[in-house]
């Protein structure tokens, strides 16, 4: 468009601003005028936008704006006859606008794109617009041709073929809007589609996950341009339809595409989609089917294809510019046991579009591995590499590589077997499965419906490579634990009763400040901790939350002749039997401290933290089983969902959840025996819970009065 007469457009938005008593900055999101709510951020937005494009879109952007602000803003007679300042400051800006729009070049320059807009409209429909669709265009054109401008940036651009290029005047415009099932479908039937411009839809089997892709055809050099959400991992989409369905009807808004030719229904506030009625499916000429034709669309997405395609011409036809080529996770040949060579057979592309990848075995595909391909995760904690470094070897590469056709031969199913030659996966069949062992491995296949790059498929098949090798060290942990719990158990206790002569007084004198957890003299093994489960980060860490409780404090109980019961060999591991107080042959537990006498007394400690086990055992964390290392910490690797995190991050130790009850039996008797010895009183048996509350209390309160009293200092 020429240049527009003065005042330029530096005068036009500064009168913009003295009109909105906004800068065009503001962050402002409502505008409030009389009472009237004028939404001035999206306003502003778009001024903003059209300064991108040239002074004519910002000349037509203001002309529309304004007419809005008009109609919001409102005086009364009052301020008329008192001649308001205010009124008169707006009435001189308004006549400085007004004589600026009525000025013949401007209105000409103006006319000029509104002829150019209605006249796309009535080449698609065929007619002359009517009255309804000349106020569309001098309403909203311009912000139309705004979002055709930018849209080239929004969408994802790849090249499904390249080679010789056509002339501009070849290039035509597919009236149909065509319809299939796969984009694999689209791939292979590319080369049927004419020199141009062929709006085109992939329907899935969620309505909703329905996206359309412009194929732009230049001689035999084959662009698309799809508005199909580029998730940040593979997974990314399952996991937010498990949700609702809420990220396909932002993604849908935001889209100029003409998703109403598919029937949507929307409700729940977004959070569900169907189809309202069926989908049109007309026969074409060719093999292809078609959704309807462009004249179907309503005046926004007509006129919008049309000013993009405008915007397509420029790119592809003159200036001639090319994308990166296109991959999908279907493009990968991958061998897999269930199936043989027949993988190579139902490649659904032609050969020319497959995507190398290198089966790296699950021994390789280490931490250190995929951190090379994703730099972003060695500033992230990962509190189980110890899993990966103990089962990594063992994960079968069937297992961490599944095509879609060998998951389907499974029904979605899959189980690990053992045998002397390691761990096999194999297909598990519903009629085989025992009602007891449902689906125990959760692993999903590599091809991906992700629209992308070879580079970036490749990523994602490693991610989810990963994700499945992270299932199976999960399920191989888990077994693990089922198996060796009682032989955790069985260390722990030992550990303790080793030590409990080095702490038996401080239990008994209820000294609680000995156990808690922020002691000086834990502060070595809580850095320790922190650099262990931050993994391999060279960078700052989120931060490993290792909590340093105060209040966990020494109880007593009494237990009743008539509620103490016989110990039981049969029973799992325990403190008592570790420091041999269990007499079968008497069917009684003696005391701790004289074992001439029977245990009647309980004193409790709380396990539940790796500094617990460090307080108690008197060892340091480097010589206690790593197993235990994460127990009672809060490590946050982030949002799965929403963030491309290490899935090996995400997983949960099974040992988090061992029972370790630390529960020391005592003859009330000896306790007071041994409290007298070191100068203090015991209450008699029925106090003894409440005392032991009330005196960690006081432990607590002196804490807390000492830190007040520093830091008043």
């Amino acid at each position: 468009m020429s240049e527009l007469p003065n005042p330029n457009t530096e005068r036009l938005i500064t009168l913009w601003e003295q009109l909105t008593e906004q800068a065009l900055h503001s962050d402002s999101f409502t505008f409030r005028m009389n009472g009237n709510h004028f939404n001035l951020y999206t306003a502003n937005k778009r001024i903003k936008e059209a300064i991108e494009v040239d002074a004519a879109s910002v000349s037509l952007s203001i002309n529309s704006l304004i007419k809005q602000v008009a109609e919001a803003e409102k005086f009364t007679l009052a301020d008329i006859m008192s001649e308001d300042e205010r009124l008169n400051s707006k009435l001189a800006i308004v006549h400085e606008l007004n004589a600026y729009f009525r000025a013949p070049e401007v209105q000409s320059l103006h006319q000029q794109f509104y002829d150019y807009c209605e006249g796309a409209l009535a080449h698609y429909r065929g007619r002359e617009p009517g009255e309804e669709e000349r106020a569309f265009v001098l309403e909203s054109a311009v912000f139309v041709g705004l979002d055709a401008y930018h849209a080239t940036d929004k969408l994802t651009r790849l090249m499904v073929q390249d080679g010789a290029l056509s002339t501009k005047d070849q290039a035509k415009v597919n009236h149909l809007v065509l319809g299939f099932d796969s984009i694999e479908d689209l791939i292979s039937l590319a080369h049927q589609i004419p020199t141009g411009f062929s709006l085109c839809c992939i329907l899935r089997p969620h309505v909703s996950d329905s996206y359309f892709v412009m194929v732009v055809r230049n001689g035999d050099r084959i662009i698309a341009l799809t508005d199909k959400g580029n998730y940040t991992h593979p997974l990314q989409e399952a996991r937010m339809r498990q949700r609702n369905d809420r990220y396909n009807h932002e993604r849908i808004d935001r889209s100029h595409f003409p998703y109403d030719l598919l029937n949507l229904k929307w409700s729940d506030n977004g959070r569900d989609s169907r189809a309202d009625a069926p989908r049109n499916q007309l026969a074409t000429e060719s093999s292809l089917w078609s959704l309807g034709t462009l004249a179907d669309l309503n005046n926004w997405d007509l006129l919008w294809l049309h000013m993009f395609i405008d915007q397509c011409i420029k790119r592809y036809f003159d200036d001639a510019r090319s994308e990166p080529p296109i991959a999908l996770g279907s493009m990968a040949r991958i061998p897999h046991s269930w199936i043989g060579d027949s993988n190579a057979e139902q490649l659904p592309v032609p050969a020319q579009y497959e995507v190398q990848l290198d089966r790296v075995p699950s021994a390789q595909l280490t931490t250190e591995f995929m951190t090379s391909l994703e730099p972003g995760w060695a500033t992230k904690p990962n509190p189980n590499r110890w899993m990966e470094r103990r089962f990594g070897a063992e994960v079968p590469v069937e297992a961490l590589y599944i095509p879609t056709a060998a998951m389907e031969i499974s029904e979605g199913r899959a189980d690990l077997i053992k045998d002397a030659d390691g761990i096999k996966l194999v297909p598990k069949q519903a009629e085989s499965t025992p009602f007891y062992r449902p689906n125990v491995l959760s692993l999903v296949p590599t091809d991906v419906t992700a629209l992308s790059t070879p580079e970036r498929v490749r990523r994602d098949m490693y991610f989810l490579a990963r994700y499945n090798q992270a299932q199976v060290i999960q399920y191989l942990a888990k077994e693990d634990y089922s198996a060796r719990q009682a032989e955790m158990q069985q260390w722990c206790f030992d550990a303790m009763a080793a030590n409990m002569p080095n702490i038996i007084d401080d239990l008994i004198a209820l000294n609680h400040e000995r156990f808690w957890l922020d002691r000086e003299e834990l502060s070595g093994e809580v850095e320790l901790l922190r650099s262990e489960l931050k993994g391999s980060s060279s960078g700052d860490s989120q931060p490993v939350e290792i909590p340093l409780h105060q209040g966990r404090g020494i109880r007593l109980s009494y237990i009743p002749p008539r509620h103490r019961f016989a110990p039981d060999r049969r029973s799992g591991p325990s403190l008592a039997k570790s420091m041999g107080l269990e007499l079968y042959e008497l069917h009684s537990t003696v005391c701790a401290l004289d074992q001439e006498e029977e245990a009647n007394v309980c004193l409790y400690l709380t396990t539940d933290s790796i500094l617990d086990i460090v307080n108690i055992t008197g060892l340091s964390v480097s010589d206690i089983p790593v197993e235990l290392h994460s127990r009672g910490i809060k490590t946050y690797v982030g949002n799965s969902i929403l963030s491309r995190i290490d899935p090996m991050a995400c997983l949960k130790s099974p040992w988090d959840e061992l029972r370790l009850s630390f529960i020391l039996p005592l003859s009330l008797s000896a306790l007071k025996k041994r409290r007298r010895e070191m100068g203090l009183s015991t209450p008699r048996s029925g106090l003894l819970e409440s005392f032991a509350e009330e005196s960690s209390a006081a432990a607590r309160q002196a804490r807390y009065r000492a830190k007040l009293v520093e830091g008043l200092e």
